[in-house]
């Protein structure tokens, strides 16, 4: 086993929550331990515990990393003029994250803070920045459209875009349509946004 001193605390850091990843992805939430990730690492669970104040700290540090990852496939997706194809563009980046990563993307949603915890703010900003680029296609679909109202819509269809995910994961999409998850998802966009543009979404001249 290696001596504590053998890295720095940012690399013990580093080195645990590749770890943890590995875990999470290949095994599940529930295999993430403190000594599952302490013994992938070569270090005692009680080094552990120097490096994050407890496994919930740990886990919400790796789903800080799941978020950053998912921005990065989201990011990726090609933009271009017309806002549809953009937001299918990003739904369909969300959608494939979610096949590839299924355990880690479970572990953002399925993960319970012991009681008094509270996900900090740098968590929550993480995810104000993946939504942020729903919000800038719809501002250019919607370029009357209020900040407040773009922001709302804006995580109102992402939900719906998860919702269909999460139904198509757990084999239960089958059970209210026969339709594919891309044909659902560009069927919830299309109209989502038909209906904003309609009038549904606030806008600066408006009383």
């Amino acid at each position: 086993m290696a001596r504590r001193n053998d890295h720095s605390r940012e690399t013990l850091r580093e080195m645990a929550l590749d770890a943890a990843w590995r875990i999470v992805d290949s095994q599940g939430a529930p295999a993430l331990t403190a000594r599952a990730v302490a013994a992938e690492i070569g270090y005692s669970p009680g080094t552990l515990y120097n490096i994050f104040g407890n496994l919930d700290d740990l886990i919400v540090q790796l789903n800080g990393r799941v978020l950053d990852a998912l921005h990065a496939r989201v990011s990726a997706a090609p933009q271009g003029a017309d806002p549809v194809a953009d937001l299918l563009a990003l739904a369909q980046a969300y959608s494939d994250f979610t096949t590839h990563h299924r355990a880690l993307w479970d572990a953002l949603f399925e993960t319970r803070l012991s009681e008094g915890q509270r996900l900090p703010d740098w968590y929550l900003k993480k995810i104000d920045t993946l939504l942020a680029a729903v919000e800038e296609v719809l501002s250019r679909a919607l370029p009357e459209a209020e900040p407040a109202a773009l922001r709302r819509s804006a995580r109102v269809l992402w939900c719906g875009v998860h919702g269909i995910c999460s139904l198509a994961l757990t084999g239960k999409l089958g059970l209210v349509t026969s339709e594919s998850v891309r044909v659902m998802i560009e069927s919830l966009v299309r109209n989502y946004l038909d209906g904003l543009r309609d009038g549904e979404v606030g806008t600066a001249n408006k009383a």
